[in-house]
């Protein structure tokens, strides 16, 4: 892994500073039939009286999650799987959020499961969404078919 700090953006935003780093992760990783017990969370934001600090991770190659078992939180919010990402065969027990994630290719979401729905929005929808693994796949075959 390949750490880097990088100022994607700086916007004004209620009157303070908001900056984005990204940590790049430049190899592939596999996860094959690991029990995730405690939360997984991919995404951090963090709140000053003066600015805004968002730390993200891009992921360069593919990441596959395969027969995983996620017992708590799942949070891939604003993350990039570039490389492409499976989650094939896994079960999420508690909603998975997938909030502004990019992705280059259709995740693969074979007989994946959402025990309690997930939590899905892209830069369209404004509320939330309760997506099932398949109309999470459906949602971005589309999507990527679109040329976005």
């Amino acid at each position: 892994m390949r750490h880097h700090r990088k100022n994607d953006a700086i916007y004004p935003e209620r009157g303070k500073t908001a900056r984005v780093f990204s940590t790049k992760v430049v190899q592939p990783i596999t996860f094959r039939n690991v029990i995730f017990n405690g939360k997984l969370i991919f995404f951090r934001r963090s709140e000053t009286d003066k600015e805004i600090n968002e730390y993200r991770i891009v992921f360069d190659k593919a990441v596959t999650f395969e027969n995983c078992t996620f017992n708590e939180t799942a949070n891939f919010e604003l993350t990039n799987f570039d490389g492409g990402v499976s989650f094939a065969s896994s079960t999420f027990k508690d909603k998975p959020s997938f909030v502004r994630i990019g992705l280059e290719t259709v995740p693969d979401l074979t007989k994946t499961t959402f025990a309690n729905g997930s939590i899905f929005k892209n830069f369209q929808n404004d509320a939330p969404l309760n997506l099932t693994a398949m109309e999470l796949k459906s949602f971005y075959q589309k999507y990527i078919e679109s040329g976005k």
